[in-house]
């Protein structure tokens, strides 16, 4: 999906089971793929019951752990362990 729904999802986003996106959310990459990168991932993992509230933006080859939490509004690059809440 991209950008004509309210939500950007990259097209190499993992999404596990049960994960809800509110409006406005972006899973996307941090720059331009290179010839080198091609076929590498470099959008965000999902795991199982993530919560993702409106406006978040999740960018970069990173890890959202199980039951993770992230707020309206935030911008996460970093992995977030199974169970944390990441408010802006």
């Amino acid at each position: 999906m991209d950008h004509g729904t309210g939500i950007v999802i990259g097209e190499t986003v993992v999404i596990g089971d049960r994960v809800v996106l509110y409006h406005g959310v972006t899973l996307g990459n941090r720059s331009e793929p290179k010839p080198a990168q091609a076929g590498k991932r470099r959008h965000p993992t999902l795991g199982n019951d993530v919560r993702v509230f409106a406006g978040a933006t999740v960018i970069g080859n990173i890890t959202l752990g199980d039951s993770a939490k992230i707020g309206s509004g935030a911008f996460v690059t970093k992995n977030i362990e199974a169970g944390a809440k990441v408010m802006r």
